[in-house]
């Protein structure tokens, strides 16, 4: 996905702001291509973006897209066994957060340390899944929905 088309705006302009941190669409676009090409190193699979609206997850979210790299958004306050039903119904290989989060059947990582994937070989992903997002359902159990392109 070339995300120039997506990623619109002045460079110097602000394309997001929360709190007391901004990021301008250059920074968004640059960081969005950086993480997003260590993504396609680090592997093929889903990728969890848990979190609550900060920069860093508008940037894993475009990331992503850059990757080809389907994302499922969860948020702060969804309980860790909701998570691990997650993981486990899409075979999810890393969760992106700057949070702490105590699972362990899955690898979690901030987007600086995918930095350590630099020297691997870029991995071919086929996707037409842009991101799922996962509803209660009438059971209660976590059923995803996906949404492509």
């Amino acid at each position: 996905m070339d995300l120039k088309k997506i990623i619109r705006g002045k460079e110097d302009d602000i394309a997001y702001i929360i709190n007391d941190k901004k990021i301008s669409y250059k920074e968004l676009l640059d960081s969005a291509l950086k993480y997003g090409d260590l993504l396609k190193k680090q592997g093929n699979g889903p990728v969890i973006i848990y979190g609550h609206k900060s920069i860093n997850v508008l940037i894993a979210i475009f990331a992503c897209i850059s990757a080809n790299r389907t994302y499922i958004p969860i948020d702060l306050c969804t309980p860790i066994e909701r998570i691990n039903k997650i993981i486990e119904i899409t075979n999810c290989d890393i969760v992106l957060t700057d949070e702490i989060i105590n699972i362990s059947n899955c690898e979690i990582s901030t987007l600086e340390e995918l930095g350590k994937y630099e020297k691997f070989d870029i991995k071919t992903i086929d996707n037409d899944i842009v991101y799922i997002i996962f509803t209660s359902g009438s059971t209660g159990d976590p059923k995803g929905v996906p949404i492509s392109y």
